[in-house]
Formats: C-alpha cells, structure tokens, sequence
C-alpha cells in the first residue's frame, strides 16, 4: 500500500497538486482504509502555512506540524508529508469521537493522558500505513519527556494483569503530572509513538485488525479509567 500511496502522491506533485489534492487524498486513503463512513470536503480540515493566512486570532503557537481542534486546521511545517498523514488521523479521530479534542484538565489527569495516548498511537500507525513513517528515537535521546517515556515502559514491563484500580505508586504518572504541560505532551506522544508501531506490526502479521482499530476510533473513554485499562491491555496482548 506504501508504494502505491507515494506513486499516487508523486503523481498529483507532478500535475501541479496543491497541499490541499495531498490532504484530500489521504484522508480518502485513511478512511477507506478503517473502512469508515464518507466524509464530506466540506468538514476537511484547512490546511495552513502561515499563522498570518488566519482570519481569526489564536492564543498558542507551534512551529510544528499540529492539527487545531477548535478551529478545524492543519498547521503543515512544509516538507514533512508524514506529519500530514498524523494530523490529518488526528482530525478523522476528533470527526468521529470528540473525546481527543478535550484540553488538558489535571482534575481528570489519568484519562486525557491515555486516551490522548491512543490518540497519538492512531496518528502514528497512520503516518506508517501511508508514507512509511517509523518511530525514531535516536532524534529524542536525552531530553526529560524520553527519560519519563523510558520509565514508563520499564513500568509497562511488569504490568501483565495490571489496570486502573490497581496500579501502584511504580506507575511514574504523578511524576510526568509535575513536568511542564510541553513534557508532559511530548512524553505521551512518544508512548503512542511506540504503541503506534507495534500495532502497525501486529497488523501486518494479522494479530491486530481493522476492527480493533476502529474500535479505538469510535471509543469515547467515558468511563473512568478506561483509556488506562485499553491501553495497558494493548501493551500487554502487542508484546
């Protein structure tokens, strides 16, 4: 699928193809793919180059690639087609479950986290089903969030059996919680990262299908706890 994906990519470059023939195709691609319902051009996000382009004001901003819920855009850093595909899942995930657009409450700490985790494990796992895209951790070593991203996976590896109503104090949350809101965001990224390739790995040995993607999908997280609990699960049945 990669390479068809590329030769089709390289073919709309080659006739002239905006940024905006890129995104539509791979949100059609996405879609058809998780065998989601159609979504009309019209919902699609705005692809934007330049903070200036906005008719509205916006409070934060990032150099980087980053897809804005509130205002329904994808902020492109030119250049780097794999975060396009990573944003433009984000935008599909928030389409059809609002559950990721929620901003960061310490109060329900536990369940953005996780489920924003998920969120980024979907975003990644897309960016590799179509440009190939593979978690790079050499780019991140030696920064705080890589070294709570190591400590929660030396937790991971004794969670088997493991959920929200018994994890223990070994579980480093409380001390990602303290870190800044930009450590605490890249931290979770870099888990779903990881989760992201092993169930694009699972998927292409036929342990993980299409389903259980979607079910991720369509989840809302209500229930407390369990974004925790589905992804502890996928951990411990991904190993």
């Amino acid at each position: 699928m990669i390479r068809k994906v590329i030769s089709d990519l390289e073919e709309i470059v080659e006739s002239d193809g905006t940024i905006e023939d890129v995104r539509d195709y791979v949100i059609e691609t996405l879609v058809d793919f998780f065998e989601l319902p159609k979504i009309n051009e019209e919902n699609y996000p705005q692809i934007v180059l330049d903070y200036s382009e906005l008719d509205f004001e916006i409070k934060q901003f990032s150099k980087e690639s980053h897809y804005n819920v509130e205002h329904n855009f994808i902020f492109y850093a030119p250049g780097n087609f794999d975060a396009l595909a990573e944003e433009s899942m984000h935008f599909i995930n928030y389409f059809f479950n609002e559950t990721t657009g929620q901003k960061f409450n310490y109060g329900s700490g536990i369940d953005y986290f996780y489920s924003h985790v998920l969120a980024e494990a979907l975003g990644h796992f897309a960016s590799k089903l179509v440009f190939g895209m593979k978690f790079d951790e050499e780019r991140i070593k030696g920064t705080e969030a890589y070294d709570l991203y190591l400590e929660h996976l030396k937790f991971e590896s004794n969670i088997k059996g493991l959920t929200s109503e018994n994890f223990n104090q070994n579980c480093p949350l409380e001390k990602i919680f303290k870190q800044d809101i930009k450590e605490i965001s890249s931290t979770l990224h870099f888990l779903g990262y990881n989760l992201g390739e092993k169930m694009f790995k699972a998927y292409e040995e036929k342990r993980f299908f299409k389903k259980e993607l979607r079910d991720l999908i369509y989840n809302d997280f209500k229930e407390k706890g369990s974004s925790m609990d589905i992804y502890l699960s996928l951990v411990e049945f991904l190993e």
